[in-house]
């Protein structure tokens, strides 16, 4: 008798970037969420194209979701990973590098809903209620951190 072999998942790697976007206004300090595709406040991010450095991928997003291109990266902050099944069945093991960028001067949000639902400024205190993924609370406390460093 022979046994079946398991099928075998596929899988794949996936790299993405985005940022913790700050600004400086009349409340003090706000910062920048999205309603992703899922209808949950988040972080912009996406996919890293070819060619691209993080860095350069972080900066697209954020203009391409947002349309915010006035701004100033600062530093790394702490990346995330975890797993997911796309809708084709495949295994998906992301990594997402984070970086924390300054708003400069004053833009207008224009958001890119067919990317995202929305886009608004929160509070510390806002921002830290309204976030809807766990797993990254460490990326907003650190960015929270640097940002304190600078006033």
């Amino acid at each position: 008798m022979s046994r079946a072999r398991p099928k075998r998942r596929r899988t794949a790697q996936e790299i993405s970037a985005g940022g913790v976007v700050f600004r400086h206004d009349e409340q003090g300090v706000s910062y920048l969420l999205i309603r992703d595709s899922y209808g949950r406040w988040a972080l912009p991010k996406g996919k890293i194209e070819k060619g691209e450095s993080t860095e350069q991928a972080a900066l697209r997003e954020i203009r391409e979701e947002v349309g915010l291109s006035h701004v100033v990266l600062h530093e790394p902050l702490p990346s995330i990973r975890y797993v997911y099944t796309d809708p084709q069945g495949v295994v998906k093991f992301k990594v997402v590098h984070f970086f924390l960028v300054e708003l400069i001067g004053n833009q207008e949000l224009r958001p890119d809903t067919n990317e995202i639902a929305e886009a608004r400024w929160f509070s510390e205190e806002e921002m830290l209620a309204t976030f809807e993924y766990p797993d990254t609370t460490e990326v907003l406390t650190r960015a929270i951190e640097l940002v304190q460093q600078t006033q």
